[in-house]
């Protein structure tokens, strides 16, 4: 296999990072909206107020949670560029 020469990963560890980022924040994403419905909505009779805070709770989550992970690896990618350039 073909590894980086930053951080001595293959590119199919790599890809499989990405992969768990990604269906991570999907989860994230969906699951409050999908609660919301089945389990208060659905018993409170409530017609998708729960629904509606729960995917913009997921959908905030979400979106905090993708800056948090490309800032980290924006300042993983420049201190890693720093100490090779030494």
């Amino acid at each position: 296999m073909v590894s980086d020469k930053k951080d001595g990963r293959s590119a199919q560890a790599k890809a499989y990072q990405w992969a768990m980022r990604i269906m991570t924040v999907s989860l994230e994403m969906v699951v409050p909206g999908l609660l919301g419905y089945a389990l208060l909505d659905r018993n409170l009779g409530t017609k998708g107020l729960f629904t509606l805070l729960g995917f913009g709770l997921g959908m905030t989550m979400g979106i905090f949670h993708l800056v948090k992970m490309t800032s980290g690896d924006a300042a993983t990618n420049k201190k890693s560029e720093d100490t090779t350039n030494r």
